[in-house]
């Protein structure tokens, strides 16, 4: 899909989608400068009599791509919002289609290589943390020097660009669905621009406060993870064994059986030479962490790979 300075919509993976690239400034202090191309895929709405307006959607990351978001989930979202709407997947700056990419390696060699020290998980007592920090620093700093580019990439210039995608659309208020980081850049834009906001759905909302202060919401995020774990042992132990693979009589029951099979992975990891793979306790736990994203689908997950691993089936 070509870029231009507006949107020229081409029907794209079997003329279900309409994909477009709209350029837009690098450098909003620049506006005359290298361009940045943002890259667009929507879901048109069905119902055009009665056309509501486009949602601008968002699912997460910081990454996350809108237009993979709109091709994986298009019945999800479809279902959700009905046909009176399109639905509009943009992928931020640096991510996905987008140009420039914010690519801080120089190859995927590289990248792979920085990845085998990765920190799956940190914990007091170990040299975990000061690891990931020291990791972050490293991280910081490369990006620093391969992109050289301040005021960007970060949330406020991609809430900058919304209003731009909605000049380009004709609508004047913003219609918006964001998950997870994708709340973020919901209450960046209500902040920024609250007289072009009409409706958001900010769903699994991130901690916006601390994200500007400190650049991550993943305190908030790791409190809030252990009361859903917690909802895990006492939906478990409500649903019976012949629906919890880990069922126990009560909640505190489930929770010490999980930390039994957590504490036996310690001792022994589980070699699955089919993957081939070795489930660790670290791999576990943030397993874990990431079916708690979505409960309704996640705690089945949960409870069925723990019992797995406490079988070594």
């Amino acid at each position: 899909v070509e870029p231009a300075d507006t949107i020229n919509w081409t029907p794209c993976f079997e003329s279900t989608f309409q994909c477009a690239r709209l350029n837009l400034p690098l450098d909003y202090s620049n506006p005359s400068g290298l361009k940045a191309q943002i890259a667009l895929q929507m879901i048109p709405a069905t119902d055009k009599a009665n056309y509501q307006g486009a949602i601008l959607v968002n699912p997460g990351g910081p990454g996350g791509a809108g237009s993979e978001f709109v091709l994986t989930e298009r019945d999800i979202l479809v279902e959700l919002f009905g046909p009176t709407f399109d639905i509009l997947g943009f992928d931020p700056r640096g991510t996905g289609a987008t140009l420039p990419l914010a690519q801080c390696f120089n190859s995927s060699a590289q990248y792979d290589a920085w990845t085998l020290q990765e920190v799956d998980t940190v914990r007091v007592g170990d040299n975990s943390i000061p690891l990931a920090r020291a990791r972050d620093q490293v991280l910081g700093t490369i990006c620093g020097e391969k992109l050289g580019l301040h005021g960007v990439f970060d949330s406020a210039t991609v809430a900058n660009d919304m209003v731009h995608i909605l000049a380009h659309l004709g609508q004047e208020k913003l219609l918006y669905y964001g998950r997870s980081y994708g709340t973020l850049l919901g209450q960046y834009f209500a902040a920024l621009y609250p007289e072009k906001v009409d409706r958001m759905v900010l769903d699994g909302v991130a901690d916006a406060d601390s994200w500007a202060r400190r650049g991550d919401f993943f305190c908030t995020t790791v409190v809030d993870g252990d009361n859903v774990m917690k909802e895990f042992f006492n939906d478990c132990s409500m649903a019976g064994p012949e629906n919890c693979a880990v069922w126990e009589k009560t909640p505190r029951a489930v929770e010490r059986r999980v930390e039994r099979i957590l504490v036996n992975l310690k001792k022994e990891p589980f070699p699955i030479p089919t993957g081939p793979l070795v489930i660790t306790e670290d791999f576990v736990s943030n397993f874990i962490f990431h079916q708690l994203y979505t409960p309704m689908t996640g705690f089945p997950t949960i409870a069925a790979g723990l019992r797995a691993i406490e079988t070594r089936d």
